[in-house]
């Protein structure tokens, strides 16, 4: 088996890095971190170079990647700064679920907003769900952590997701921060 990329993948691995050379230098992210602000910018830049639309289909308006496409990209942004990776795959992999789960209208609608970047996707995930995976894995014991059982697979991603995005306190104080309340 062959493990190299194509040509193809290796001209996308050298253009997402010089883009995020160029779009994110240490004093951006370390500006973006301090100030806790979103990478709009940023995301501008990626909207303009297709890599929203990298792994949907040609007939979507997609670029027709794959997995390996993905994770070139996401290695490149996150190589920078792991926020960047979690505001960009928050989008994409929002819109591959609607590409998936979405009626056909739903698709036509949403998608082309999302590669204009008129629109953004995320993720939203809090404590609740995070009890709700720790008392799983309690009723399922050890067979929770067992590969053949779903549970295992959203207790890992609870916990990932809380990690991630911050507890629910942590976000309402974002949330009340960008709207100008005094967060105590």
């Amino acid at each position: 088996m062959d493990f190299a990329f194509t040509d193809e993948q290796e001209i996308l691995y050298d253009s997402v890095r010089k883009l995020m050379n160029k779009h994110a230098p240490p004093d951006y992210v370390r500006r973006l971190d301090r100030a806790q602000e979103y990478p709009d910018a940023l995301y501008g830049a990626w909207v303009e170079v297709g890599l929203l639309r990298l792994p949907f289909p040609e007939a979507y308006g997609g670029l027709g990647g794959n997995a390996v496409d993905l994770v070139i990209v996401a290695e490149e942004l996150a190589r920078k700064s792991p926020d960047f990776f979690m505001a960009w795959s928050g989008s994409v992999f929002c819109g591959l679920n609607l590409m998936l789960h979405g009626s056909e209208g739903q698709k036509r609608y949403w998608l082309p907003r999302l590669f204009s970047g008129e629109i953004k996707f995320s993720i939203s995930m809090s404590e609740p769900d995070d009890m709700v995976a720790n008392l799983g894995m309690q009723i399922f014991g050890g067979y929770g952590c067992d590969m053949e059982f779903d549970m295992q697979r959203h207790f890992r991603d609870a916990r990932a997701a809380t990690i991630a995005a911050g507890t629910s306190q942590m976000q309402r104080n974002l949330i009340a921060g960008s709207m100008g309340l005094k967060v105590r």
